[in-house]
């Protein structure tokens, strides 16, 4: 029950501010916002302040649907004024802990966004703890796969991903090309007003995507983990740069994250004290929402997502299908595997085959991501149909 509390009161707080949209291309300063085939598309430029205040002038509309599709899936808090002000104390507690250690270029990218809101006046705290809703309430799922170059049919590194959120969900997706004053360029899959990273690739060809595991080692003394993933894409340039960040960082808790470039796949398995990685075998790697190192063997919290989930059977069946056909996996093959019975979840936010040589992702926006597939590439944003 708690968990339902965090979900509905984190949005509540959030979004405060909506306004009619026009169909077509907008523009403010430097960033713009496009629909692209079903697929809403966002291009944000310059400093953090000036993406956040891009970011929010141009997804308010978005941000609405994002508030009715949490409203659908949790029920309403209970206790009237009385409850929701002990909710707010025991989050923004919580919150407290947390935000000391969110770096402060992202602090003014979420003060950017909320200064643009300007129906109402926002705290960027409010903002800041929607990011950290993960960390507190861990309702995410998720599957992901990497096949090497040499189980592939062409020779060429193939990465898929399936993002599964609340259940019930019409959350829109968002495309976000960022193009910051710091950094490497980079595009994260995600929705309205979310500037962490879930799922993502940058200008080096590096490919982060993370995944909700189960542990009792836990802590609100850390970076929540949307921003450490935000962090790696923008800062490493290879995967021993972006392993460096994630185990020198103070984390919060469990989390799966899958990191690849054009060659090489690392899983590393994390909570808020420990860490395991778990590399290919047999050129292949798979993970879904369970640990699977030895180190985690014995953590309760995993056993009883083994027990009450279907976390295991997504795995075999990934791990399965790809063994089947190693030698001649094939984006075909890849969205076959995305889209199976047993993998693909109603729930499912978006389905994605990123191909880091060159550049290029593929995505099926949900729920229940299925059908056809949108190609763009992270530089040239070239856009092609594939079924």
């Amino acid at each position: 029950m708690r968990k339902k509390f965090i979900i509905l009161f984190c949005l509540t707080v959030f979004f405060v501010s909506l306004t009619p949209f026009s169909a077509g291309k907008e523009a403010y300063e430097k960033g713009y916002l496009e629909e692209r085939n079903g697929i809403f598309v966002l291009h944000l430029k310059g400093s953090p302040y000036e993406m956040g205040y891009q970011h929010g002038m141009l997804t308010k509309h978005l941000m609405g649907k994002s508030k009715e599709a949490f409203d659908e899936a949790v029920p309403s808090i209970k206790g009237g004024r009385a409850g929701e002000w002990i909710v707010k104390r025991y989050l923004f507690w919580k919150l407290g802990k947390m935000e000391k250690y969110v770096p402060q270029e992202f602090i003014e990218e979420l003060k950017g966004m909320a200064d643009s809101i300007t129906e109402k006046e926002v705290d960027y705290r409010e903002i800041l703890l929607y990011h950290a809703m993960r960390d507190i309430g861990q309702v995410l799922a998720c599957s992901s796969f990497v096949a090497l170059p040499q189980t592939t049919k062409n020779k060429e590194l193939i990465y898929g991903r399936n993002f599964d959120f609340l259940k019930g969900s019409s959350l829109e997706n968002l495309v976000t090309f960022y193009e910051p004053d710091k950094g490497n360029s980079f595009v994260s899959i995600g929705w309205p007003g979310m500037i962490g990273v879930v799922s993502g690739m940058n200008d080096k060809g590096l490919i982060v995507g993370i995944l909700t595991a189960y542990s009792k080692d836990v802590s609100f003394d850390g970076i929540p983990s949307c921003f450490l993933t935000r962090k790696v894409l923008q800062y490493a340039n290879n995967i021993k740069e972006a392993e460096e960040i994630i185990i020198k960082s103070k984390r919060t808790g469990p989390n799966i994250i899958l990191l690849t470039d054009e060659k090489e796949a690392l899983i590393i398995e994390c909570s808020a004290t420990k860490y395991a990685l778990r590399k290919p075998q047999d050129g292949l790697l798979c993970s879904s929402n369970h640990f699977l190192s030895a180190i985690y063997e014995r953590d309760k919290k995993r056993r009883k997502t083994l027990e009450s989930g279907d976390s295991e059977k997504r795995y075999k069946r990934m791990e399965r299908l790809l063994k089947e056909n190693s030698g001649q996996i094939d984006i075909e093959y890849g969205i076959k595997i995305l889209g199976d019975d047993v993998i693909l979840k109603e729930n499912t936010l978006h389905s994605v085959i990123f191909l880091p040589r060159t550049l290029e992702f593929l995505i099926a926006p949900g729920p229940h991501a299925s059908g056809n597939f949108i190609k763009f590439h992270l530089k040239t944003l070239e856009e092609i149909h594939h079924q």
